[in-house]
């Protein structure tokens, strides 16, 4: 039977993560699902939320309590908290909900070698507090749905993002994950090593519509690809 994690990385996000909780909580699933959450030096601590929700199978990681290291310093340690027997890793935002009960079984029995499962996801408002009536808030949201594609977004090198995704965990390690890695270094590993995408457009979920917060990565000086946090910080 396969094993399958389900990996995000939270900075402040404290008020959108029972929502999200309650969306995984409730899947539909026939196999064994860990939760693996690593926060990167949060004001106040998610883990009182993990407990709620999943509270005895998640795995908790806090990087520092000095604040912030950074996107790609936290994004490059999904792997250090999975088990060594997963075989199927679910990487998301972690203000990402799930609308559908199945969208986890029908990630991972559309995952391959080298080729990503991934669910179309759409902006939206989303009340915190959604999770105590959810059938009839994704009701709503289903009402007035836009097809927003996860993977594909304007400008240079912004392209496949893990909004909501399932790939193999031996893949990931073929492509950096266990060092700093972002979504823009991870989607040139994807081109470069010649990885394609499913993209499941009945499977969907919703990034719930929050402010921007710019953190600075550790390579941004260094680094040969383009992103907007150059563009914010740097100015090209």
């Amino acid at each position: 039977m396969r094993k399958v994690a389900i990996s995000f990385q939270t900075y402040n996000k404290n008020d959108v993560l029972s929502n999200v909780l309650y969306s995984i909580a409730r899947q539909k699933h026939f196999f064994d699902l860990e939760l693996c959450v690593i926060d990167d030096g949060s004001d106040v601590s998610p883990e009182p939320i993990l407990k709620e929700f999943f509270p005895n199978n998640y795995k908790f990681k806090k990087i520092t309590e000095k604040g912030p290291s950074g996107p790609d310093v936290v994004f490059g340690q999904a792997l250090s908290l999975i088990s060594d027997n997963v075989d199927v890793v679910i990487l998301q935002s972690a203000d990402v909900i799930h609308l559908a009960d199945y969208t986890i079984e029908e990630l991972v029995d559309n995952v391959d070698k080298k080729v990503p499962a991934f669910a179309q996801v759409s902006n939206a408002h989303v009340p915190n507090d959604m999770h105590l009536d959810f059938d009839k808030g994704i009701k709503n949201i289903f009402d007035g749905w836009k097809i927003v594609p996860p993977i594909r977004r304007s400008g240079y090198n912004c392209g496949w993002y893990f909004f909501l995704g399932a790939i193999l965990k031996k893949d990931m390690k073929t492509l950096g994950f266990g060092k700093p890695l972002c979504d823009v270094m991870l989607h040139q590993n994807l081109w470069n090593q010649k990885f394609t995408i499913n993209f499941l457009e009945d499977l969907k979920g919703i990034h719930i519509t929050h402010p921007a917060s710019w953190i600075p990565c550790s390579q941004m000086h260094t680094c040969s690809l383009e992103c907007k946090l150059k563009y914010h910080f740097l100015g090209r």
